[in-house]
C-alpha cells in the first residue's frame, strides 16, 4: 500500500527483524530498483526515527483504541491508516515545523510510480530441475513444464496463498503458469 500511495523510493533503511531479513523481500526490492539498507547490529543510534515513530504510537494513537477496536486485526489496521492519514501526517513537527508528509514531499525528487504488476514482485522464488517426464515437484505437488524443457534448472515464481499458480522461467523469460 505504501509503494503504491507514495511510490518507489531509492532506498529502504530496515532494521534486523527476520522480516527485513528474507529473500522474498531481498528479491521484490532487487527487482524493483531499490536498495534495501539494514541497520548495524546494537547500534540504537541509527533507529532514531523508528525508536520515535513507536513512541508516538504509543502516546497518541494506543491510548484512544477501545477494546472493540483490538477485536479483528483488519478494524486494527484500518483504524491505524486513518489515524496516520488523518492526524500523523498532518501534525506539524516540533523542530521542522513541517509535517511528516510535507517533509517527506519536500524532499522527494523524482518519484518514481509502482508498477501494475507490484504483487508478483514480492513472490515466493526456487529452483527446480524438469524431470525427463516434463514433471517439476514444488511444495509436494506436480506440475507439468512446457515441451522442451526437459532437464532444464528453472526459477519458480509462486504465492504460497495461490499454491496453483506456479510462473516457470527461463533464463529470466516467463514460461507461463505451469499446469497442475
Amino acid at each position: 500500500q505504501a509503494l503504491r500511495r507514495r511510490g518507489l523510493p531509492r532506498k529502504l533503511y530496515v532494521d534486523n527483524g527476520s522480516a527485513f531479513r528474507s529473500a522474498r523481500l531481498g528479491y521484490a526490492l532487487a527487482s524493483l530498483g531499490v536498495a534495501l539498507i539494514h541497520t548495524k547490529p546494537y547500534q540504537p543510534e541509527g533507529k532514531g526515527k523508528c525508536e520515535r515513530w513507536f513512541r508516538t504510537v504509543r502516546e497518541n494513537f494506543i491510548p484512544q483504541l477501545s477494546l472493540t477496536d483490538m477485536e479483528n486485526l483488519g478494524t486494527l489496521n484500518q483504524i491505524l491508516h486513518t489515524w496516520i492519514e488523518d492526524y500523523y501526517h498532518q501534525t506539524k513537527h516540533s523542530t521542522t515545523q513541517q509535517t511528516p508528509l510535507e517533509r517527506f514531499i519536500t524532499n522527494l525528487h523524482t518519484p518514481r510510480r509502482a508498477p501494475e504488476h507490484l504483487e508478483s514482485m514480492f513472490r515466493d522464488r526456487t529452483t527446480r530441475r524438469v524431470a525427463k517426464d516434463r514433471v517439476v515437484s514444488l511444495n509436494g505437488r506436480a506440475f507439468e513444464a512446457p515441451p522442451g524443457c526437459i532437464g532444464k534448472k528453472l526459477e519458480l515464481k509462486f504465492d504460497p496463498n495461490l499454491p496453483d499458480q506456479v510462473e516457470a522461467f527461463d533464463n529470466n523469460k516467463s514460461l507461463g503458469l505451469l499446469k497442475v
